[in-house]
């Protein structure tokens, strides 16, 4: 047994004292009643808490720890306790005595003692050869004693296993350099981190997934954990257009390259570029992904309308951006363009001499995107034809934006001569086959007329002929109907009427029709003749084209100032010449039945005034049948004047004794107005005028007396008390004027009926018309009075018309007068004698009307 303490690798040492010759004991750590002595040793059965008795050895039967033990130093004698070594530690192999003065003794060993990065696989070590390399550690022994060394570069170690070497991790994966010292990050492969700038990929035929390294235009800018799967660990996309100098980019900031076709539109100050957009039309970008230096940002604003491409910024703006314009204003077919052979000829341009591009011009079209090389002239659509740009005329090429994400969007608009569509037949000209497989547009002239809408590709016809009887003038309403050059006639109104022809809505252009004229050179009807005029029945242009070949048509005639119909009784049967002629009168007092005869065959009726016994019996006056001939009548016969029928009447002998007048009327007499009586009694009943001669005979009675009267008489007077009959005439020589009034014709009491209309009694019993007589000595006749009115004393008819207005006038003396002439110097009203104390008392006159002597 060893007296001093023990050195064996790997045990601590013992712990040592002098033994004191005492009686024997268990110790401390007995349990009460657990300590025996035998053989003079004292022997405990049973230690306080977790400590055993010790069964060899020089301390036999006294407490200790187990193998793997130590004396834990915060118990007590009241509490004794002896814990498992921990792990990292290295406890007695066996079991220990533990003297009570030992209780603050050293009894266990860490592995680190032998350097970093050893612990124990577990607890209740017992033994050096048991330390083992920590996680992110290999074992690396000194000599015999344990060793461990830290994991370097891109290796790990879960430890624990004796291993001479870290594992690496696994191809790609590395551990992050800012975390290189410390184990905790390497103690597993799950801490070997795919680094930024690198992806996992798994190409098609390949056995696992691979690290790949970020493509140019993506990044990835994190360590991640292994086992991540090839979904979660996709490099990130530049903005589109954007793309990195070189691959495995770990940032953003790397994204400051541009693809082919794009130009940046924002960048940071780091020269990230923010965004890119395509380049657009008429520019190229052929990027700068391999340049040493970054592209400057670059905008552009809207298209022009003269263009429909965007204006061109500076030329030093355009060379940082790294964008160029196509030369020429050349056009480029989409936006994105890469080089400048992309730049070319849009449709409806080519590119003039001096390379400059230009709208195809009038008269010509282009149809297709060209090389520069290849569009020095556009394709002709035919000689005479013309062409324009826009919808109608074909094409309209779109200038192309760039949209709100870097798409291809429609922009301005830009009308082009584009096709053959563009080419048209211009307003006024024909479209003609010229023979050789092409077209030729000609203009419509000399009596021709072209459509008045432009006619697009070859759709064009040839001129149209002017319609039969129009003609196309160089001036006039023709004139207006020229084209914008005026040299083509545009549409069917530029052809006007030729003389003696006019429009009409049924038949368009006609000859004018008898009655009209036209003077050529209007799209109007033919102008009537003015009212009562007309043209020859036969037409030739000839007799129709001017105002004066209306003449008097038949059926009218010059009367009143004016072109009237041929009043009735007159016709005109002829075309004449002269506008002013009179109809011409119907033979024999015949007439028409109405205005506008135009044949003497129309003259079948008598005229006014007159009548015939028969359709074949010439027309005579009707007052010689003592009737009349109303105008307006259709027959030829004369009407009788109406007879009296109650006559007048004369009390005589206590009898009241009638006489009734036979009627006569007025040369020529139209109306029942222009029928008298014979012979009137002024005043019926007692009425009376003084006579001067008696008569050679009819003394017998009054109507034998009134057949006396004849020649120069004017009145008879019968006195039926003498039963003589008296009659005054005329001299027949004088300058004064004896006039009677004439009585109407009828019934003398239906006459008397009359005057409770609007006229006075007098001038209704009256005819208006007076029996004159020249006459030197008539004053003795009736009762004479002087007319009142002052016009009367100087104008027959004044004295007639005051004689009128008194109903016991029965007639005039007009002194200084004519039967003729109005003038006179005196004028006096004669009155008969009436009552049973005059003349009239026995005697009864009535007074003559001849016609022939009216006023």
């Amino acid at each position: 047994m060893c007296r001093t303490a023990c050195s064996l690798p790997g045990v601590l040492p013992a712990f040592t004292g002098r033994v004191l010759l005492a009686a024997p004991t268990c110790g401390p750590f007995c349990l009460a009643g657990k300590c025996s002595v035998a053989s003079g040793k004292a022997l405990c059965s049973k230690c306080a808490g977790v400590m055993v008795p010790l069964l060899a050895g020089p301390n036999t039967g006294q407490c200790g720890c187990e193998a793997g033990f130590y004396f834990n130093r915060s118990s007590s004698a009241a509490s004794p306790s002896c814990s498992p070594c921990e792990p990292g530690f290295i406890c007695q192999p066996a079991r220990h005595y533990v003297a009570p003065a030992a209780r603050t003794a050293f009894d266990r060993k860490a592995c680190a003692a032998y350097g970093p990065g050893l612990t124990t696989r577990r607890g209740k070590s017992t033994s050096a050869a048991l330390c083992v390399e920590k996680p992110g550690y290999y074992f690396a022994p000194n000599g015999t004693a344990p060793g461990a060394a830290l994991c370097r570069g891109n290796t790990w170690s879960v430890g624990f296993s004796k291993s001479a070497s870290c594992k690496p991790c696994p191809a790609g994966y590395v551990i992050a350099a800012a975390r290189d010292s410390n184990p905790a990050e390497r103690d597993s492969a799950k801490k070997c981190k795919l680094p930024p700038g690198y992806t996992l990929s798994m190409p098609q035929g390949a056995p696992q997934v691979q690290v790949v390294a970020c493509l140019p235009g993506t990044y990835q800018p994190d360590y991640l954990p292994y086992g991540t799967t090839a979904t979660d660990t996709k490099c990130s996309e530049c903005p589109q257009g954007v793309t990195t100098r070189f691959n495995a980019a770990t940032s953003s900031a790397a994204c400051n390259r541009l693809l082919p076709g794009y130009h940046a539109a924002a960048v940071a100050n780091s020269s990230e570029v923010l965004a890119a957009r395509p380049c657009p039309q008429g520019f190229f970008c052929e990027g700068n992904a391999n340049s040493s230096s970054p592209a400057a940002a670059i905008s552009f604003g809207n298209a022009s309308h003269e263009t429909g491409l965007v204006p061109a910024p500076a030329a030093a703006a355009l060379a940082a951006a790294a964008v160029r314009q196509c030369p020429g204003g050349l056009w480029t077919q989409r936006i994105g363009a890469r080089s400048e052979s992309e730049c070319a000829v849009p449709p409806g341009h080519m590119l003039s001499a001096s390379g400059q591009l230009q709208p195809c011009p009038d008269g010509t079209f282009s149809s297709a995107w060209q090389q520069p090389d290849q569009a020095g002239s556009c394709t002709a659509c035919g000689r005479g034809m013309r062409s324009e740009p826009g919808a109608t005329g074909g094409a309209v090429l779109l200038g192309l934006a760039v949209g709100p994400d870097g798409e291809e969007a429609e922009g301005l608009a830009l009308p082009i001569r584009g096709n053959l569509q563009a080419c048209y037949t211009p307003v006024g000209y024909g479209l003609y086959d010229n023979g050789a497989g092409g077209f030729t547009a000609q203009p419509c002239s000399n009596n021709s007329y072209g459509s008045d809408q432009k006619a697009y590709a070859y759709k064009g016809v040839p001129c149209s002929p002017c319609p039969e009887g129009t003609e196309t003038r160089t001036g006039g309403l023709s004139g207006t109907h020229l084209n914008s050059e005026r040299n083509g006639y545009v549409g069917w109104r530029a052809c006007v009427t030729q003389p003696g022809y006019g429009y009409t809505a049924a038949l368009g252009p006609a000859p004018c029709e008898q009655g009209s004229w036209s003077a050529g050179g209007t799209a109007s009807p033919c102008t009537p003749c003015s009212t009562g005029l007309t043209t020859d029945a036969s037409w030739t242009a000839e007799s129709h084209d001017d105002a004066g070949d209306c003449r008097l048509g038949p059926g009218w005639g010059y009367h009143g100032g004016q072109i009237v119909p041929c009043p009735e009784g007159t016709y005109n049967a002829l075309l004449r010449t002269d506008t002013r002629a009179p109809c011409d009168a119907c033979p024999d007092n015949a007439s028409t039945p109405s205005a506008g005869a135009n044949s003497a065959e129309d003259c079948t009726l008598c005229a006014a005034g007159y009548g015939a016994a028969s359709d074949t019996a010439p027309c005579a006056d009707c007052s010689l049948l003592n009737g009349y001939g109303p105008p307006d009548r259709q027959e030829r016969a004369c009407t009788r004047c109406p007879g009296q029928l109650l006559g007048f009447t004369f009390f005589w002998a206590g009898a009241l004794l009638t006489y009734r007048s036979p009627a006569i009327s007025t040369p020529r007499a139209t109306a029942p107005a222009d029928c008298v009586l014979q012979f009137g009694q002024q005043q019926d009943e007692l009425w009376a005028l003084n006579a001067t001669a008696a008569a050679a005979a009819g003394h017998e009675s009054l109507e034998a007396c009134l057949a006396q009267c004849s020649g120069a008489c004017q009145y008879v007077t019968y006195d039926y008390a003498q039963r003589a009959c008296s009659m005054r005439s005329a001299s027949g020589s004088g300058a004064r004027v004896v006039a009677f009034k004439a009585l109407y014709a009828g019934d003398m009491l239906a006459t008397n009926e009359r005057q409770a209309g609007p006229l006075p009694r007098a001038v209704a019993a009256g005819s208006g018309r007076y029996t004159q007589w020249q006459d030197d000595s008539p004053f003795g006749i009736g009762v004479q009075a002087p007319a009142t009115a002052a016009a009367a004393a100087t104008s027959k008819d004044a004295c007639f018309t005051e004689c009128n207005w008194e109903e016991a006038c029965a007639g005039v003396v007009v002194v200084g007068g004519s039967l003729t002439g109005d003038a006179a110097s005196g004028c006096r009203l004669i009155y008969g004698f009436t009552g049973l104390q005059s003349l009239a008392a026995t005697s009864r006159s009535l007074t003559r009307a001849v016609p022939a002597r009216f006023n």
